[in-house]
């Protein structure tokens, strides 16, 4: 299972990506992360995750149906839960080269995305995630949210363990 990290930097508009996530792509990474040029990287935007992903805005205003779940418990905190369902065009239509490159691959998509949300008090959302097939592989990705008003200091990957690359083509 792999579990990439990421660090997105807004002040020079690029993405540090542990190198794992480089290894079966064909680009040697020698370092311990990649560093690829914008803060969308992996697509997440088109994914109809959006710029902010604390912000459920772009998920809701997307869905076709949102189903509430109750309550639940999410990494040891008491939330609410919700699914909403969004079509998978509409979710690719926010980032046509993901689309793209999904087109060349000339896989079959999913018609749609379903969305797991994570609400706590106070209307502040703890987590997303989803997931699909693609390629005989299944994609789950997962967002946890654990800090609001509090700024912690981001830390950049010391350069010397930094490799600028671009992302493979799919």
């Amino acid at each position: 299972r792999l579990e990439p990290e990421m660090i997105v930097d807004l002040g020079d508009g690029s993405t540090y990506i542990s190198a794992d996530v480089f290894a079966d792509s064909g680009v040697d990474i020698p370092t311990k992360w990649g560093k690829v040029p914008g803060t969308d990287a992996l697509g997440m935007g088109g994914l109809g995750v959006g710029s902010d992903p604390a912000d459920v805005t772009s998920i809701a205003e997307a869905a076709e149906k949102v189903d509430d779940l109750g309550t639940t418990e999410f990494h040891g905190e008491k939330v609410h839960h919700f699914q909403a369902t969004i079509p998978f065009a509409e979710a690719m239509a926010a980032n046509p080269d993901v689309a793209d490159q999904f087109d060349q691959l000339g896989v079959e998509m999913p018609t749609e995305l379903v969305y797991d949300l994570y609400v706590a008090d106070g209307n502040e959302l703890r987590g997303v995630s989803f997931g699909f097939d693609l390629m005989g592989q299944k994609l789950t990705v997962e967002m946890v949210f654990s800090a609001y008003n509090d700024i912690e200091p981001i830390v950049l990957p010391d350069p010397s363990d930094v490799t600028e690359t671009d992302l493979p083509d799919m």
